[in-house]
């Protein structure tokens, strides 16, 4: 044997083993930057991995990143949400700069679904994601302005334009007949109170619009909102599923060891986008002098009557209640991430202020977003906590004002020849008309609330395909609202006296004043365990999740009321101390208790083959306190299935050269509803009070222990595709929803229960049905100038079936409206059916005619049967440019301003009304009765957002490192035929809880808003 040839490759073979081994011991350091191959702009937070291992970091404040990796390492993975990744080979000098191309392929995309994430081209269900470069821009308060016509599927419709005013969220159309519209909210896991402020209370006098149950979160601390729409999304959240559920997702840590400051600030300047066309003092008193001989008197007569209303001003009202508002907003954030640790702070500071004077809407808010992983990172930490205090003044403003008005309704019907001020400095009140300057000046309305919301939770990676989450969440809302109003406001404007439990308190506010304070607290504790598991077995991969949740909630609210001043107020010059404390007479109104309990278990399985066919399949079972014994329990499932048909060989041959994706899906499940139950629902309650003279005793409620569940059972599927290019992605769905067991507050059987109304199932359902697209489009796609166009649109058709008996609602307002209604729920029609007599136009007299004798008919709905949104985004070097528009249309919109204000006869009382009126055939003694004549159609196309944006280059500059300017506008312009300020509007006119939709009453006017601002990073 040749011992050479024996030995010497024993010796190659070990010489081998020990340069690889020295070659494994060995390490690089690689260094480099990420900037966005448009702009040049560094990317923050970037992932850098060394490929094959589990070795990373993230790019800090400039985009730079420096990573320590094995000496065998090839090649660095780098990837940013909303980008293509990157492979990128390691160069000698291993130094790297690499430009990342923004990604138009959605399905790498990752989506919050609830207890968990799925990247798009996983999801089976129908889920929607509005990322933070989608985002509407400008003066934005709360987080539904952020997608407001950004999706599809899903409405948004504000309801009056004041700061933090409240919107009503459709998902998919409207479903429940009585209470709760909106959907869930979820904010990093946590389900939101609902309510939780006192801004539907009533102040002085009457009630108001609710404002927004998300107003205390900060816009800029969110980075996506995801959109459940359908039940195999929702499924999850069982109960709370019913209307869908938005989950709001806030932003982490990121940015590098070095940490990240980012500041931005902006300025808003609003205006009101229009005014009714009202009449002048000259033309005021010709009409009127007009509208007395067309009611019969001789000119002389008639002339007299002119002279006796003209006071020789030429007031325009409106000038004296609109401003030109003026905002601010500051927002100071850091983010920090290594290693294991991660975090994100930040704080804002908000002051804006509404176009009607004494309008404002202040806020601090604090987050705290922290992680950290420990034990080789197997256990994972978080914390998740916002702190906030707004601060809300309201403008004398109601929606069930009588004929003289609130603010607004007192400026459009004010006589243009009153002045302001008598010659004594006394503000000019003549009878029983309100002077707006006066209610300005006189009311005083305004509230704080306190808001703390987090969760703190516990990951525990059990082993590689098994993880186990506790999760803990608390949420809690303080509220208080004071009003006063002035004793010098007269008793013929002003009167009313306070009524609680059948005493009036002979509180009227002339000589005495009066004060009312309310306090609401309201708070959420959620506990939740669940366990995920994630495998793959060869060509399968299953995703599991199985968990248990409870969550409490409970409210208080308190009032009191006081009047007679201590120091009396009379004359101009007197001071009206707006002191709690400044009253001699104090009295409560009836207190309120409320607490309710859900628990749960839930699962949920997705599996997948050969990443070709995924099926998901979600079960929920919710116990809620609400309902007695006999039905307290409900179970809601759900199964959803995707084929992505060009993963079949057949099919890459078929449309390969067409599609680079091309899916179907399919979906069925059940969710429940019971929101807008009260909480002791299934009891009999009866409520003591003591006004004085000793306790009284009522009863308030017959309960119902056979209550149901309301169950929401959808059915759906849809379509997506992606071209070859890349360029075109497209989303079609259709949906058909159906709720039952519907619940609703009842007159009771027979009239022999302690009270009129219970709560029970109402037979019949409300069916939902219709299409969805969304069409994305790169037009251009250039190396420096891009065009990309973004379509949505939701077609919509509701309809009753199964009602026992219509049941009315949409209350309408005005002198002699006592009692009538516009609106109805009638089998065969949508929700929200108007019904009225129908306008046939003026006689030769100037009277109406109506059809059919006057009879009631269905005159349309106020439920649009389509809306979308239009979006074109242009790239330019650093310039970018965002035009947006939307779009709603079928559907009516009641103008009860006119109705209650806008009538001939107005001007022989010497209130104003609008050129068309004052001009118009109508006879002076023809009545305001409710008729198609003040319905309209609300159909508008809106130009929405506009937004310019120039990014600086800042590669230079040690301090700062990312800077760009921007200027957006707001309710630039608006196509319609709405006569009156605005047909998007929303104004609460439900009659028995059964809730309204589309009425026009006085509202506060959207405004048109102009923004500059400035972002910064440090």
């Amino acid at each position: 044997m040749n011992l050479t040839k024996l030995v010497r490759p024993i010796f190659m073979g070990l010489f081998a083993c020990v340069c690889t081994l020295q070659a494994l011991a060995q390490t690089k350091t690689v260094t480099g930057k990420v900037t966005d191959s448009k702009d040049g702009s560094p990317l923050v937070g970037a992932s850098v991995v060394a490929k094959g291992t589990s070795t990373g970091t993230q790019t800090g404040a400039d985009g730079t990143f420096r990573l320590t990796v094995p000496g065998t390492v090839r090649t660095l993975v780098i990837s940013f949400s909303g980008y293509t990744s990157s492979d990128v080979a390691i160069p000698a000098s291993n130094s790297i700069n690499v430009k990342l191309t923004p990604s138009a392929d959605a399905l790498a995309d990752v989506i919050v679904i609830g207890y968990g994430t799925r990247k798009s081209k996983d999801v089976t269900g129908s889920v929607a994601r509005v990322g933070e470069k989608d985002f509407n821009k400008g003066q934005i308060a709360s987080p539904e302005q952020l997608l407001q016509g950004r999706t599809a599927g899903v409405l948004v419709t504000p309801s009056t334009g004041e700061p933090g005013a409240a919107a009503t969220i459709n998902i998919r159309g409207t479903g429940s007949i009585s209470g709760a519209q909106e959907p869930l909210y979820v904010v990093d896991g946590v389900p939101l109170i609902q309510g939780g402020t006192l801004g539907s209370a009533s102040g002085v006098e009457g009630s108001t619009t609710a404002k927004n149950p998300l107003i205390f979160l900060n816009p800029n601390d969110i980075e996506s909102i995801t959109i459940l729409k359908d039940a195999s999304a929702a499924a999850i959240y069982g109960s709370r599923g019913a209307n869908g559920v938005i989950l709001i997702t806030t932003k982490q840590g990121k940015g590098g060891k070095r940490g990240v400051f980012n500041y931005s600030a902006n300025t808003s300047i609003a205006t009101t986008a229009r005014r009714y066309d009202l009449m002048n003092a000259q033309d005021f008193l010709l009409s009127a002098k007009k509208a007395n001989i067309d009611g019969g008197a001789d000119p002389i007569a008639a002339a007299d009557a002119v002279k006796a209303i003209d006071n020789g001003a030429n007031t325009d009202w409106q000038d004296q209640i609109f401003r030109t508002a003026i905002s601010q907003n500051h927002n100071l954030s850091w983010s920090f991430s290594n290693k294991g640790t991660a975090a994100r702070l930040s704080g804002s500071y908000d002051d804006q202020q509404g176009i009607v004077k004494n309008s404002s809407l202040k806020r601090i808010t604090g987050r705290a977003n922290i992680s950290q992983k420990l034990f080789n990172d197997k256990l994972k930490l978080e914390a998740n906590i916002t702190a906030s205090k707004t601060k809300n003044v309201y403008p004398p403003l109601s929606n069930n004002a009588g004929y003289q008005g609130s603010l607004l309704g007192a400026a459009l019907q004010f006589n243009p020849t009153n002045p302001i001020y008598n010659p004594n400095g006394s503000f000019y009140q003549p009878g029983d008309q309100r002077n707006p300057v006066q209610m300005l000046a006189y009311f005083d309305d305004r509230d704080f609330v306190n808001r703390l919301m987090g969760n703190v939770s516990a990951t525990y990676q059990i082993t590689p395909d098994l993880s186990y989450k506790a999760v803990l969440g608390y949420d809690n809302s303080k509220s208080e609202r004071t009003a006063f109003a002035d004793p010098r406001l007269g008793s013929n404007a002003y009167g009313g006296t306070t009524n609680v439990f059948g005493k009036d308190y002979g509180n009227g506010i002339q000589g005495n004043g009066r004060v009312t304070r309310q306090n609401l607290e309201a708070k959420s504790l959620l506990i939740e365990h669940y366990l995920t598991y994630d495998r793959n077995f060869g060509n399968h991969n299953i995703n599991a999740v199985a968990g248990y949740s409870y969550q409490s909630f409970q409210s208080r609210y308190r009032g009191t009321f006081g009047w007679g001043l201590n120091t009396a107020v009379v004359n101009p010059t007197d001071v009206f101390v707006k002191d709690y404390n400044n009253f001699k007479n104090y009295a409560s109104f009836v207190p309120s208790f409320d607490k309710n309990e859900l628990q749960s278990v839930f699962g949920r399985v997705n599996y997948t083959y050969k990443d070709k066919y995924f099926l998901t399949a979600t079960v929920r079972m919710d116990g809620s306190s609400k309902f007695g014994s006999n039905n307290r329990y409900a179970t809601f499932p759900a199964f959803a299935f995707k084929w992505r048909v060009l993963q079949e060989s057949w099919a890459e041959k078929a449309f390969g050269k067409i599609f680079s994706d091309l899916s179907l899906r399919a979906n069925y499940g059940k969710l429940g509803s019971q929101d807008n139950l009260g909480s002791y629902s299934a009891l009999n309650l009866q409520q003591t009070f003591d006004v004085g003279g000793g306790p009284v005793t009522r009863f308030v409620q017959q309960g119902n222990p056979d209550l149901k569940w309301e169950e929401v059972a959808t059915t759906g599927f849809g379509i997506d595709f992606t071209t070859k290019d890349r360029r075109l992605t497209v989303t079609v769905d259709y949906y058909n929803n159906k709720r039952t067991n519907m619940l609703f507050f009842a007159p009771t059987p027979g009239g022999f229960a302690p009270t009129s109304n219970w709560w029970i199932n109402l037979p019949g359902k409300v069916i939902n049905k219709g299409w969805e697209a969304s069409i994305n489009y790169t037009v251009i796609k250039g190396k420096k100038f891009s065009w990309d166009v973004n379509y949505n649109m939701t077609t919509v058709k509701n309809n009753i079936e199964g009602l026992p008996t219509p049941i009315n609602t949409g209350g309408v307002s005005g002198q002699g409206l006592t009692g009538a209604f516009a609106q109805t729920l009638i089998n065969g029609s949508s929700i929200f059916t108007w019904t009225m007599p129908v306008f046939q136009g003026f006689d030769g007299n100037g009277n109406a005619r109506y059809a059919n004798g006057a009879a009631n008919q269905l005159v349309g709905s106020a439920l649009p049967t389509y809306f979308g949104g239009l979006t074109n985004n242009f790239s330019y070097g650093r310039w970018n440019l965002s035009v947006f528009l939307n779009a709603v249309a079928g559907f009516k919109v009641y103008n009860n301003t006119a109705n209650a204000l806008f009538l001939k006869g107005s001007l022989r009382n010497a209130r104003n009304v609008t050129y068309e009126v004052g001009t118009g055939p109508e006879n002076p003694f023809n009545p305001g009765s409710v008729s198609t004549r003040f319905l309209e159609k609300g159909d508008f196309i809106r130009l929405a957002n506009v937004n310019l944006s120039y990014a600086f280059d800042m590669k230079n500059n040690k301090t700062i490192k990312t800077l760009s300017v921007f200027a957006s506008g707001q309710n630039l312009a608006l196509i319609t035929g709405y006569s009156g300020i605005d047909p998007e509007v929303n104004v609460d006119k439900s009659i028995n809880g059964i809730p309204s939709r589309g009425f026009d009453y006085t509202q506060y006017p959207r405004p048109r808003v102009i923004t500059v601002g400035i972002n910064v990073g440090f």
